[in-house]
């Protein structure tokens, strides 16, 4: 029987995780939060979180709704909303729309990949660019105890690796229909999709699909247009939608096929949404059962919510819409929750922040209702921040059980066997492995990562002192293992 992972809506300004079941809360960095254990959803105070998130953001919980992690972009958090071991400067942006996204490992309860998109805002800038790359987190590392298990970690040399140059704000991720998961993004000042195939044998080369239109342009004055906007599959993964603007143009909504056998795009599809050659469209998703797809179109005058009909002959794409909602305000990014219905970051003229919502998407109007007072974001929350929606498998379609981390074993010995240290913190010119107050260091695998997640020490030791005067000063992880299991994990600083 398959798991759900009920996982989660998060609103970039801050981590908001949902899940479906019991203990279902969004966790929001100012300390307040939204209950989902009844309907609708409330708003509770007093729930402990972490700094503000600027804009995109990832989350992901358990099957039962217990929070995992979440990350920002640069920085993966624990469910203690601390910096996970080795989780800090992972390649994304805080400033990017799609910036990150999770997917659980097929075949595993313990391993998530982080995927990280690219910033425009590099590329105007003409600042160093990172494309797309990903990260692997261990829930089994950093271990607490046999009731709480770990608090997790990206595992040593498996951050920010690299699958391609260049990238856009785009990305997202759906089911293959089977055990596995696509991943797909879109290369910069290029025609180009590319996707990855996530199985429990790992992740693919990359695939390419150039199909119209471009994404990405470079303007006579150096400025950078045409790649802000979300980029999602359908629940079932079989279509892509995308919207795209140039500058002095009308803005687009583009449609694909998606074929999960091959990850090759095919069919496009393309409707105006606008008049409006000042339009910045935002926002896009698709309804709980595929059949509607909404977007979110910023004009010079008011912004419009749109409803578009779909059917299996993507040419009908053109015909008329429905317009939702046209009204003064921002609206930026929209996300389907596991209530089945639609909620949206809307930022007022008056630098007033909301969520607002989407009952029924499934139909249209009049049973399907748009609630503009959901929630207001105001109290307690900068206005700087931009109300943006996370990343997520589409549909919720993706499987996660309880993570069963095998709990650390003693060291074979006559006595009893309880406890290894690393002193002294912060090091000087060397740390000391200590076990039940005696030195100990024969059996002992030690392995020593920098803040970059590059391995400096990873080898057996039989050795009391570990000599680090080349070490620069700064901030280093380890992790003590003895025949492959994990004893112990934690951090320590080198002062000299």
């Amino acid at each position: 029987m398959r798991n759900i992972i009920l996982s989660i809506l998060c609103v970039s300004l801050s981590s908001i995780c949902l899940a479906q079941k019991q203990g279902n809360i969004w966790l929001f960095g100012a300390g307040d939060g939204l209950s989902f254990n009844v309907a609708p959803p409330v708003h509770i105070a007093g729930k402990t979180g972490t700094q503000y998130i600027q804009e995109g953001s990832a989350c992901i919980s358990d099957a039962n709704g217990s929070l995992l992690f979440y990350t920002d972009g640069t920085t993966v958090f624990n469910k203690q909303n601390k910096p996970m071991l080795n989780g800090v400067g992972i390649n994304g942006s805080t400033g990017s729309q799609q910036n990150s996204i999770i997917v659980p490992q097929p075949g595993s309860d313990s391993l998530f990949y982080i995927f990280t998109s690219d910033i425009t805002d590099y590329y105007f800038l003409k600042k160093p660019v990172v494309g797309y790359n990903y990260s692997i987190v261990n829930m089994c590392l950093d271990w607490q105890s046999p009731e709480s298990g770990g608090l997790g970690g990206i595992i040593a040399g498996k951050k920010n690796i690299h699958l391609v140059d260049s990238g856009t704000e785009k990305l997202c991720a759906a089911s293959d229909g089977a055990n596995g998961y696509w991943i797909l993004g879109h290369k910069m000042f290029s025609d180009t999709f590319v996707a990855w195939h996530l199985t429990s044998a790992g992740l693919s080369a990359t695939v390419t699909t150039s199909i119209a239109p471009l994404v990405g342009k470079v303007l006579p004055n150096g400025n950078v247009t045409g790649m802000w906007g979300q980029m999602k599959f359908n629940p079932s993964g079989t279509k892509v939608g995308n919207v795209n603007k140039f500058a002095k143009t009308r803005p687009t909504l583009d449609l694909y096929d998606f074929n999960p056998l091959t990850g090759k795009l095919s069919n496009h599809c393309q409707s105006i949404l606008m008049d409006d050659t000042a339009a910045y469209p935002l926002g896009l998703e698709f309804s709980p059962d595929g059949s509607k797809l909404y977007v979110s179109v910023m004009g010079s005058k008011e912004s419009q919510i749109l409803q578009y009909k779909l059917s299996t002959n993507c040419s009908n794409l053109a015909s008329p819409y429905d317009t939702i909602i046209s009204a003064h305000y921002v609206a930026h990014s929209i996300q389907a929750a596991p209530d089945g219905n639609l909620y949206l970051g809307i930022g007022t003229y008056n630098n007033k922040l909301r969520i607002d919502r989407i009952l029924n998407p499934n139909n249209v109007r009049p049973v399907l209702q748009y609630d503009s007072a959901f929630m207001n974001l105001n109290d307690g929350f900068p206005n700087v921040v931009v109300p943006d929606m996370p990343s997520f498998v589409a549909g919720f379609r993706y499987t996660n059980g309880i993570c069963h981390c095998p709990a650390p074993v003693s060291i074979p010995s006559a006595s009893s066997l309880k406890e290894i240290t690393v002193t002294p913190n912060p090091a000087n010119t060397h740390i000391r492995l200590t076990l039940n107050n005696q030195q100990y260091g024969s059996g002992l695998e030690l392995k020593i990562t920098d803040i970059k997640g590059r391995v400096l020490y990873n080898q057996p030791t039989s050795q009391t002192e570990i000599e680090l005067v080349n070490y620069p000063e700064g901030l280093y992880f380890y992790q003590i293992a003895h025949q492959q299991t994990i004893l112990k994990q934690g951090k320590f600083s080198v002062v000299h």
